[in-house]
């Protein structure tokens, strides 16, 4: 799934997060110079001289999604979420192994462990493309060897996956590009890439291919209890330019206030293909493919979580009822869906995305019965997925829901003839789809009936969608136009796809004119301000940035961070400016590296002593010393385990410095300070602690050594 961070009251979702700007220009004619009617296209946003067998695209993968609290600052633990697979498998309860595991996926990754797309490993650099391709490939996906190496290392096991996931991929190498030159034909080209297949058609067609068969994640990427559990996605996206934006969200707002000039309309030219292996594979639900893992491999741990889920105590009654119904909708079962994506609004904090599912087999609302996802009652069994309201909006509907205003407002109604969704019936199935849908009047019918993108709070019973009746969430003054638009399916189970892309874009039509326009009546007392105020496009302002002026369609460079590891590159981005808003995220004028990292050597291990352990004012005082050699002057780290040894059920209690003078060690000719006495609780969650073991940490390998006169009883 598309994806985006974003704060939500437990609704199952995903978004995604891509940089743009917004706002508008204050005379169409000044844009539209180009002479085609063509807005935005797939195909003339890639290299129009591109022959078959160049990526002109480009490809991103996606990062963990560890911790919805905010940005981690480098060298930061990750709070994984309550429930999450990924550290429950590898590092288990295991503070010291947990710190070490996020330490592997931050070395493969990035300083900060959040959720993220990255460009893809092994492909071409091809980021000044506006077309995007996205394959969700967690990490330990795409550096499968790393994490199996790491596996073996610390927890040894030789395999992170249940042995019927490897059927017809016991590839235990790397995952590469999954950009081809062509079709891939080798069955070994397809196990390279887990059956993932990117690349252009000799009548230069996108098409993004999966074959799950060679997939050892075709049921499931588990990341954690909810959100973010993806199953096995391809997304292709196509950015607008600032001009383009601009231009859209005038005809947008001509289209609101009923003058519009021209109608925007996405015309698409697809052709699917699904086919079934299930009944050959013998896999027809999650649990067929934990067959014979004994509960030990990484799918079955995230299966037990959600299950822990849905039975804890500490979980409320909804929150159990909403995973509940995700596990019998999105886990357990193979489903498949394709939807076309157009995004309104992706700037300042707000995201509007609109997902019109074309085709799909079992895909079926994981939303809860009673979650009105809309005012519009009948519409809303067609809306089966999607994210809160507010300044984030984003639902997925069958298309056919669109139908239900054919009669009721047949002006508006904005399907071409024909456009439909199909429910895939067959264990083979292949179809031209192909079709228009006039965004103008969506926009229009959409927001008149207040279904545009922006969902009722599963905590109260207001509405408190953009066209809501909440004030603090009502805003009449958002502009919106068309940011990107888009195609993803996704693939839950033994399918083989291909979804083939001759064309997708964004045109200009004449408006027919006809003797009375339809403005659509809301369900409430009072219809929404949007539909009875007219929109005023006004002369657009210049921004400021370091203090100088950017004028409007201009831009400056800035920097992501203002400093970056010794090993890394200052990324640098453009920002335009959009009648006074700036683009995109980044503000800084200057990027540095920072120093190197200390080359610490490692001839020698800690030595040292726990000497004493009393009872002092309630807690427990715990005395002794650590050196190494091969840094005399520092003082080393000591954590302390409480009941047992590390690895072995030991909780840590707490961490302090060997820092303090010692008067002894001087004299027997250890330089520096070296000594610890530090207050340690007397209780864990409850429990009297009963042992204590201590342990100097290494600063070459960030290991744990266990000092002489280990353990300690409490007094």
């Amino acid at each position: 799934m598309i994806k985006k961070l974003l704060v939500f009251s437990f609704l199952l979702s995903s978004l995604v997060a891509f940089q743009n700007c917004s706002s508008g220009f204050d005379a169409l004619s000044s844009l539209s110079l180009d002479g085609k009617n063509d807005l935005i296209s797939l195909t003339s946003s890639l290299e129009g001289s591109a022959v078959a067998g160049e990526q002109d695209f480009q490809v991103l993968t996606d990062s963990f999604h560890a911790n919805d609290k905010g940005q981690l600052g480098a060298g930061q633990p990750a709070e994984f979420n309550f429930y999450n697979a990924v550290p429950d498998f590898f590092a288990g309860k295991n503070n010291m192994l947990l710190n070490d595991f996020i330490k592997q996926v931050s070395d493969l990754r990035s300083s900060h462990f959040l959720s993220a797309s990255v460009a893809y490993p092994g492909c071409l650099d091809k980021a000044g493309s506006a077309v995007t391709v996205y394959t969700y490939s967690k990490p330990y996906q795409v550096y499968q060897k790393d994490f199996l190496q790491w596996t073996q290392n610390r927890i040894g096991a030789n395999d992170f996956l249940p042995p019927k996931a490897r059927s017809k991929n016991e590839l235990k190498d790397n995952k590469k590009c999954p950009a081809f030159p062509r079709a891939p034909t080798q069955e070994a080209e397809l196990k390279n890439t887990q059956g993932q297949a990117i690349y252009r058609d000799s009548d230069k067609s996108l098409v993004l291919a999966m074959d799950n068969r060679y997939n050892p994640y075709r049921w499931m990427a588990p990341v954690n209890e909810v959100h973010h559990i993806e199953a096995p996605s391809l997304a292709v996206t196509v950015r607008s330019s600032a001009q383009q934006i601009a231009e859209s969200e005038i005809l947008l707002s001509q289209a609101l206030s009923g003058t519009p000039e021209k109608d925007l309309v996405l015309n698409y030219d697809i052709e699917l293909e699904v086919d079934d292996f299930s009944a050959s594979m013998n896999e027809k639900s999650f649990n067929d493919i934990l067959e014979g893992s004994q509960g030990k491999d990484f799918f079955s741990v995230f299966l037990q979580d959600i299950q822990s889920f849905i039975t804890d105590s500490r979980v409320g009654g909804g929150h159990k009822l909403t995973v509940q119904k995700y596990l019998n909708t999105r886990v357990l079962p193979q489903t498949f869906q394709m939807s076309l994506m157009v995004n309104w609004k992706e700037s300042d904090g707000v995201y509007r995305l609109s997902e019109f599912m074309l085709a799909s087999q079992n895909y079926k609302s994981s939303l809860l019965d009673d979650y009105q996802v809309t005012p519009q009652s009948a519409l809303n069994p067609y809306i089966l997925e999607g994210g809160n309201g507010g300044n984030v909006g984003w639902h997925r509907m069958n298309v056919d829901g669109l139908k239900l205003f054919k009669d009721s407002y047949p002006e508006l109604y904005p399907l071409s003839e024909g456009a439909a969704h199909t429910e895939i019936i067959t264990s083979s199935y292949k179809q031209r789809i192909k079709g228009t849908l006039n965004l103008s009047k969506y926009y229009k019918l959409a927001r008149g009936l207040q279904f545009f993108p922006g969902q009722k709070g599963a905590w109260g019973n207001s509405w408190i969608g953009f066209d809501g009746d909440v004030p603090s969430f009502k805003n009449s003054s958002e502009r919106h136009g068309i940011h990107w638009v888009g195609a993803i399916f996704e693939a839950h189970g033994p399918y083989k796809v291909k979804l083939k892309i001759k064309d997708l874009k964004v045109g200009r039509q004449d408006v027919v004119r006809t003797p009375a326009q339809v403005t659509p009546e809301t369900p409430s007392t009072q219809a929404p301000d949007q539909t009875s105020d007219p929109v005023t496009v006004k002369k657009p302002a210049s921004c400021v940035m370091f203090g100088k002026t950017v004028a409007h369609g201009d831009y400056v460079n800035v920097f992501k961070s203002s400093s970056v590891p010794y090993d890394a590159t200052c990324e640098s981005v453009k920002r335009y400016c959009n009648d006074g808003t700036l683009s995109g995220t980044g503000g800084y004028a200057t990027c540095t590296k920072q120093s190197a990292p200390e080359i610490l050597p490692n001839k020698e291990a800690p030595i040292g002593s726990f000497d004493s352990l009393s009872l002092a004012n309630g807690t427990l005082l715990a005395e002794g010393w650590a050196y190494d050699a091969d840094v005399p002057s520092r003082g080393l780290t000591i954590h302390f385990y409480a009941h047992a040894p590390y690895g072995q059920g030991g909780a840590l209690l707490a961490v302090t410095t060997a820092n303090l003078p010692r008067s002894d060690l001087n004299s027997a000719g250890y330089i520096g300070n070296h000594g610890f006495s530090f207050a340690l609780p007397a209780y864990l969650n409850g429990v009297k602690v009963q042992k204590v073991f201590a342990y100097a940490i290494d600063p070459a390998t960030n290991g744990g050594h266990l000092l002489s006169q280990n353990p300690k009883s409490s007094p």
